[in-house]
């Protein structure tokens, strides 16, 4: 039907409060930031459709004072019809707004500082080597890939164990 309830937490994230927004999906709708809606509603819509089993996607949200919230809306629909058919849903939104800006931030100070930076994150094995740092050593932007072993290559074969012993 596309009826939606939005609870009083979900509304007073965005400054709203229950009754405030219309509560059907083109309330939701009307909220979403302009350059997110596309990608939004096609993520939302390949779930509908069955195409994955959960629905995930950060985007903006406008508050009723301006401006905009970034929420991490994940739902999953748990009812169809014998064909398929979607006919209820459910979701959560979560005001991740400091988290994007402190990205946002960090991704400026890469970009204006002279240092090389890099960040591994440990659980992935996933190194960030900003451009100035490939740049020091001598690399091109697509010449390394951010991964802790090609950091691990780079170190000086009779450095290796001293480096590998302090790390660990």
């Amino acid at each position: 039907t596309g009826e939606v309830s939005f609870n009083e937490r979900w509304c007073g994230m965005l400054g709203f409060e229950p009754g405030e927004i219309e509560p059907r999906v083109r309330g939701w709708e009307s909220l979403l930031h302009p350059d997110d809606r596309a990608r939004v509603m096609g993520v939302l819509n390949d779930h509908l459709a069955g195409k994955t089993d959960f629905y995930r996607c950060e985007h903006r949200l406008r508050r009723k004072q301006g401006g905009f919230v970034w929420v991490l809306d994940a739902g999953k629909v748990y009812e169809r019809d014998a064909a398929g058919k979607p006919l209820r849903m459910t979701g959560v939104h979560i005001d991740v707004t400091e988290r994007r800006r402190a990205e946002e931030r960090f991704e400026l100070v890469v970009k204006g500082s002279a240092a090389g930076i890099w960040d591994w994150d440990i659980v992935s094995g996933l190194d960030y080597f900003s451009p100035r740092w490939k740049q020091l050593l001598g690399y091109e932007e697509h010449e390394l890939t951010n991964m802790v072993s090609t950091w691990a290559e780079l170190i000086h074969p009779d450095d290796r164990a001293a480096v590998t012993r302090a790390v660990e």
